[in-house]
């Protein structure tokens, strides 16, 4: 059996990673509709912000070239929203918790905390 594992859009190409065994995984490639190139994925940009999946076919036109989405999970590389308009005390105890529990800052690197 083989499966998709991650998907990639950068508003004009689809970049796909099909995981599994090799013969499997070349049989499916072969059996999908449409015109498929292997390639490597591009390299993801800095920065990265969350949004609602369904929100993602809304990105070429809010935002300029130079962003990279992974489907299905809403992480979209290389836009960066503004921060929230959040009362102090509460973007305080967020970065807080985050301190207290990430200190090294493994988890989520490059994600605000709130």
């Amino acid at each position: 059996l083989f499966g998709v594992s991650s998907m990639l859009w950068d508003g004009e190409r689809t970049w796909v990673l099909l995981e599994g065994d090799v013969a499997e995984v070349r049989a499916g490639h072969a059996s999908l509709p449409g015109a498929w190139e292997s390639s490597v994925a591009p390299a993801l940009p800095a920065g990265r912000s969350s949004m609602r999946p369904s929100e993602l076919r809304s990105l070429p036109a809010m935002s300029g070239p130079g962003w990279l989405a992974e489907i299905g999970i809403g992480t979209v590389h290389g836009l960066t929203r503004p921060e929230p308009a959040l009362a102090a005390p509460v973007l305080a105890l967020c970065r807080d918790l985050k301190r207290t529990y990430d200190p090294s800052g493994r988890l989520n690197p490059g994600r605000q905390p709130w």
